[in-house]
């Protein structure tokens, strides 16, 4: 071999062990790692999920449901995939499924990297990032927490179906303003509900439904119920 030839296999070994050696100092050590786990686990009361729900991701018994699965993949998908709707009757884990993709942001949080949704994308591990439906429906349309909701990263609505919509329609325009905000700048958002695709639309209508089919994802559940099985 000449030369020239052995220069630039020597060149191009160089370049091979320095994306080695950086793809190994971007992995963060083990001690991190665990790190990060247990304060995902211990920050999920100041993100607001209930007791009940991370004792069950605690849990030895803790086991993976369609639900769960419809989260993480959630999680791997673009910023344009803005919104996960869960759908299906009481009991099939849709809370705790919700829980579980709040608990990953966190841990991405805390070793400090980021989702497929893009850079830029900011998750605070210590702020209220859960909202049940009827809490939402109390929030005025000047209430600094309908800003929050609107802008906030990552938020969990659970059991949308549940909150009293009143005739003059003033909740349905909140869900409508909120919607609408988060779906132009692509903010992750999994909602939670009891009703079917149907019932849904019915419910909510077609302008929040529209922002749903574009780039979200509406999972319906079905099978048997999880409770006192995890």
């Amino acid at each position: 071999m000449d030369r020239s030839g052995l220069a630039l296999t020597d060149e191009y070994m160089q370049r091979v062990q320095k994306i080695i050696k950086k793809s190994q100092g971007n992995q963060p050590p083990e001690e991190k790692l665990e790190a990060a786990a247990k304060s995902a686990q211990h920050c999920l009361s100041d993100l607001g999920v209930s007791l009940r729900d991370q004792e069950i991701l605690g849990s030895e018994y803790f086991k993976e449901s369609p639900a769960i699965l419809a989260a993480r993949d959630f999680f791997k998908q673009p910023k344009e995939c803005w919104c996960l709707v869960l759908a299906g009757p009481a009991g099939r884990g849709k809370s705790v499924a919700a829980a579980y993709w709040l608990k990953r942001l966190a841990y991405h949080h805390f070793i400090g990297t980021r989702s497929n949704h893009g850079e830029g994308r900011s998750f605070d591990g210590y702020k209220q990032h859960w909202w049940s439906a009827q809490a939402v429906s109390r929030i005025s349309s000047r209430d600094d927490s309908l800003r929050v909701l609107m802008q906030r990263d990552g938020i969990v609505i659970d059991d949308l179906g549940t909150e009293y919509m009143d005739t003059k329609g003033h909740t349905l325009h909140r869900f409508d303003e909120m919607i609408a905000y988060r779906y132009a700048n692509f903010k992750r958002t999994l909602m939670t509900t009891n009703l079917n695709a149907e019932a849904f639309k019915e419910r909510y209508g077609n302008r929040i439904v529209s922002r749903i089919d574009d780039g979200g994802m509406f999972f319906g559940l079905t099978g048997e119920s999880l409770r006192g099985k995890q």
